[in-house]
C-alpha cells in the first residue's frame, strides 16, 4: 500500500520543496564557478545524482555526495506526487549565480541509470507512488511484467 494515500503536495509544499533542493545547491556550488547543475534519477530507495559546476569559462568539475541535497530531492518528489498519475523519475536543476534557478522534471521517461536497478525497485516504486493504468509508460510495464 502506498505512503502517498492522502496528497502530501499542493502548490505552497512544492514551492517549499524547491527551494530547499535550489538551497542545498547553493551550498555547494564553489566560489569560482557560475552555476551548477544536477540531475537526479529516483526510484524507491534507488537513486543516482550527477551534480556539475561550472566556471564562466566553461570548465566543469563534478561535485561529490550531499545527504541534506538527498533528503532534500526526496522530499521534493514525494511532495510532487499526484494520486493516480504519479511523480517524476529524473528532475533536473540549474542554480546560477547571482540566484536563478531552472527546473524540469520528466514523469515518463526511463531514467538513464549507469547502473540499472533491478525490477523488484520498479514495482516498489509503483506501490509508493501508484498510478493510473494507463499511465504507466510502456517500459515500466515491461519492468513490472504487465
Amino acid at each position: 500500500m502506498s505512503d502517498n494515500n492522502e496528497v502530501q503536495g499542493g502548490l505552497l509544499a512544492e514551492r517549499e520543496a524547491m527551494v530547499a533542493v535550489a538551497k542545498e545547491l547553493w551550498a555547494l556550488l564553489p566560489d569560482d564557478c557560475e552555476r551548477i547543475t544536477c540531475e537526479a534519477l529516483l526510484f524507491a530507495d534507488y537513486a543516482e545524482y550527477r551534480k556539475t559546476a561550472f566556471t564562466e569559462s566553461g570548465e566543469s568539475r563534478n561535485i561529490g555526495s550531499h545527504l541534506p541535497l538527498v533528503k532534500a530531492m526526496e522530499n521534493l518528489r514525494k511532495v510532487m506526487y499526484k494520486p493516480g498519475k504519479g511523480t517524476w523519475y529524473t528532475s533536473y536543476f540549474t542554480v546560477m549565480r547571482p540566484g536563478k534557478v531552472t527546473t524540469n522534471y520528466d514523469y515518463d521517461t526511463e531514467p538513464n541509470w549507469s547502473v540499472k536497478p533491478g525490477d523488484a525497485t520498479y514495482v516498489a516504486d509503483l506501490e509508493r507512488f501508484p498510478r493510473e493504468p494507463q499511465l504507466i509508460p510502456v517500459w515500466m510495464q515491461d519492468k513490472l511484467g504487465a
